[in-house]
């Protein structure tokens, strides 16, 4: 026996049936902010790279180190909110401490939208705006 009730009011759901889409969609886009490497002590690189592509380089791109997206993420942010003071902090923490063992930078700040599958498989982005260019000196 199975009991069924009015739903209440506002509520497309009739009890014990639900109205659920647990999973039905998942996304295929992910949008992250990344650091994009133009030229390191004054050598331009053959292509732009991304910053944690240059573990040869830079320490922090080795470790992988979460404090460097999280900080990228803040930038983004300070620069889409026009944010100059934040825009400034950021920067000297990402070009003293995560850039430190170069002399020179030549560096994006962008905004990269990618399907997970893609980009792990193929390396390839859908799309890339940048939001800012930037010079360790």
């Amino acid at each position: 026996m199975v009991a069924l009730m009015p739903p209440p009011a506002g509520s497309s759901e009739t009890y014990p049936f639900f109205n659920w889409s647990l999973f039905s969609h998942s996304s295929d886009s992910v949008t992250d902010a990344l650091a994009i490497i133009h030229s390191i002590d004054g050598k331009p690189l053959a292509e732009p790279v991304s910053f944690y592509d240059l573990p040869e380089e830079f320490a922090a791109a080795g470790a992988r180190d979460a404090r460097f997206m999280k900080l990228v993420d803040k930038l983004a942010h300070a620069i889409n909110t026009k944010d100059d003071a934040q825009i400034q902090s950021s920067r000297d923490l990402i070009e003293q401490h995560f850039m430190r063992e170069a002399s020179s930078v030549e560096y994006e700040i962008a905004i990269a939208r990618f399907h997970p599958f893609e980009r792990y498989k193929e390396g390839k982005l859908r799309s890339v705006e940048v939001l800012g260019r930037y010079s360790k000196k």
